[in-house]
This record gives structure tokens, sequence and C-alpha cells, in this order.
């Protein structure tokens, strides 16, 4: 079974626990204000992103 994220509003911001967390899934699908889009750089060092 595949295991999605579903975030949204980060707003530029990932805390540490957000990032162990998304460690654990297939996917990260995010939705809502991203701010920087450094921040999908950073999501995609993890897993892939859908934004």
């Amino acid at each position: 079974m595949k295991k999605i994220a579903l975030i949204s509003d980060t707003h530029s911001f990932l805390g540490n626990d957000v990032i162990e967390h998304l460690k654990s899934v297939n996917e990260i699908w995010h939705g809502g204000d991203i701010g920087d889009h450094r921040l999908i750089d950073q999501m995609e060092s993890i897993k892939p992103v859908k934004a």
C-alpha cells in the first residue's frame, strides 16, 4: 500500500517533526500556500512531491 502525506499552507516552514514524518511516506502532496519555492526542493530531497 502506498503512503501519501497530505500537507498544506506551509508558508516556507517545515518543522523537524514534520520532516521526520515525511521520511516514512512514499509521496508528499502539497496544497495551499507554499511560500518560498525552495521548500519544494527541500521536500523533494525527502520524497517525490506533487504540488
